[in-house]
């Protein structure tokens, strides 16, 4: 099976949607011979934050001498990103090895206990490249909500709750007890669990630990009280300090004058998190350092979240796709570029909280240009369009992506040659859904050559 093909079966699967449900996943594993039981695993569940705190944990047992696996979802501009062996993506060959083997698979599980789904189909395929790559340790990122998510029949050796906020309500229920709930669901019996969460979210999820007998490790700001065993982080970057400074407080240990590669001050609860994870692995006989950790996290890479495309003017692609992420992006462009007049270009799928993004971040923009997200859940503009004009009176929309991606750059001085120049007082933010960051990221790298 070639490549392409192998593509065009998975995009088949598309078409199924998202089908939560352990069964199909099951009984593809046990057609494949249950690859995940030969793996040491880490779990990674939340609302935000699990893809950057994945790939923290991965990069720190990287430098601390592993064969570290990383499964993360969506990709931003090729499928191959999602499955990676030390921040290598998996290669298309071994994309189609695997799809050769696991077409047949997924035909006869169809025919037997339902169709598996896309999503499905790419979990079975990284367990299997992990177990064929013989990897030290796989770090899986959920890929929604958690009990009933296609990753969840691995038995970690740690599981992690980054937080939990209000996304994907129409799937895992109306308030944050809900989906606490879901993403409790991935908590094992007698599995240390890390969590950031706070709350009613928290308290749903250290019932679950309670039950099910796992040691709960809660992540908490420096000063917060917080029973004992808990990791604190301290984040000193504000207002232009550049560069920021992260003290994590473990249960093993201090980890003083951290260095994140990752921008914004969300991102020190993901790396307190991720210190916590790996100290558990650690009890467990794993080797890692204060300067494996250290080296870990200062070269972690995780595009498109307040990714620096070009740093003067700042040029950033941000998922900030929900509510949460909203708030954070604009507390991040506060905090690292203060005083500067902020262009966005934004694109919002029409089944998030596209209203409450654009409270957020419109007020505090000098110019928005609103763009559809490349994807069929994207819908009409108008009413974001006439939202983001309420709070931003500079509002325009443009429907080709890349042509707003243009007027972008120009609204910040870069017009390919002409004109008088960048204009550093300003700075351009594409963000929005990740369905548009990827395309806006590829394309940036192309108009700035």
């Amino acid at each position: 099976m070639h490549y392409q093909e192998a593509m065009k079966h998975i995009g088949q699967l598309s078409k199924f949607g998202i089908n939560l449900g352990l069964s199909r996943m099951e009984r593809l594993l046990g057609f494949l011979g249950n690859p995940e039981r030969g793996l040491r695993c880490i779990h990674v569940a939340g609302t935000n934050g699990k893809g950057s705190t994945s790939a923290m944990i991965a990069s720190i047992l990287r430098e601390s001498g592993y064969r570290a696996g990383l499964f993360t979802s969506p990709h931003l501009e090729r499928y191959t990103e999602r499955i990676q062996v030390d921040s290598r993506e998996i290669p298309e060959a071994d994309v189609s090895l695997g799809m050769s083997r696991l077409h047949p698979l997924i035909e006869k599980a169809a025919s037997e206990v339902g169709q598996p789904t896309e999503f499905e189909a790419t979990t079975a395929l990284a367990l299997w490249y992990f177990a064929r790559e013989k990897v030290d340790w796989a770090v899986l990122e959920v890929g929604l909500g958690g009990e009933l998510d296609s990753t969840n029949l691995i038995t970690p050796a740690v599981t992690v709750i980054t937080n939990v906020s209000l996304d994907h309500t129409d799937i895992l229920g109306p308030d944050i007890k809900s989906i606490a709930a879901a993403k409790a669901g991935t908590i094992k019996p007698g599995v240390p669990v890390v969590t950031a969460a706070e709350g009613s979210a928290f308290e749903v999820i250290e019932q679950k630990a309670l039950e099910l007998g796992s040691p709960l490790i809660r992540v908490v700001p420096a000063g917060e009280v917080a029973p004992s065993g808990s990791v604190s982080w301290n984040w000193t970057g504000n207002r232009g300090q550049e560069p920021p400074s992260l003290t994590v407080s473990g249960r093993r240990g201090s980890y003083p004058g951290l260095t994140l590669s990752l921008l914004g001050r969300h991102q020190a609860a993901n790396a307190a998190a991720a210190i916590a994870a790996v100290e558990v692995l650690v009890e467990r006989g794993a080797d890692a350092s204060l300067a494996t950790i250290a080296r870990g996290l200062a070269g972690t890479f995780w595009p498109g979240r307040l990714e620096l495309i070009r740093p003067d003017p700042p040029i950033i692609v941000d998922g900030a796709h929900n509510l949460a992420g909203a708030v954070s992006l604009r507390e991040a462009l506060d905090d690292y570029y203060p005083g500067r007049r902020r262009h966005l270009v934004l694109g919002i799928l029409k089944d998030k909280d596209w209203r409450g993004i654009a409270r957020v971040l419109a007020p505090t923009a000098e110019s928005v240009i609103v763009t559809p997200p490349p994807n069929p859940r994207a819908g009409e503009m108008e009413e974001l369009v006439e939202e983001c004009a309420r709070l931003c009176g500079e509002t325009s929309y443009e429907p080709d992506n890349r042509a707003a991606i243009a007027r972008g750059l120009e609204r910040v001085g870069i017009n390919r040659g002409r004109g008088p120049g960048p204009d550093r007082s300003n700075l351009l933010c594409v963000t929005g859904s990740l369905f548009l960051v990827g395309p806006a990221r590829r394309c940036l790298f192309e108009l700035l050559r």
